[in-house]
């Protein structure tokens, strides 16, 4: 299980702190020592292993403790113009697919006489 920080100091400091990543799946803790995220937690990384494991601490629990990569979202990658490019065009190509059904239906609709504008 994850341990308490200790002192109140520490937990002074905390909300000072802007949460690196985002809890994006459930992870619950198996070992002690390991830290339990909620899907949208707040957690700040201290440190990044090679092996696929994170030291943080979760800033909704004041928890610390070490978690898989893959359980948390880099918000980092939220401040690069690509995602937001990439975001831009998935949102307009969703947005015309269904724009484009929409005026297909209504011309249908309008041709059989069921709709009037």
């Amino acid at each position: 299980m994850s341990s308490p920080l200790p002192g109140n100091s520490l937990e002074f400091e905390l909300d000072e702190v802007d949460a690196t990543h985002r809890g994006c799946h459930r992870f619950v803790p198996r070992h002690p020592g390991e830290l339990a995220i909620e899907i949208s937690d707040p957690i700040y990384v201290e440190v990044e292993e090679d092996d696929l494991w994170c030291e943080g601490i979760n800033l909704r629990t004041k928890q610390r403790g070490i978690f898989p990569t893959a359980y948390a979202t880099d918000l980092s990658i939220l401040d690069d113009g690509l995602f937001r490019k990439f975001l831009t065009r998935l949102f307009k190509k969703i947005l015309f697919k269904y724009y484009k059904l929409l005026i297909v239906n209504l011309t249908y609709l309008i041709s059989k006489g069921y709709c009037d504008l």
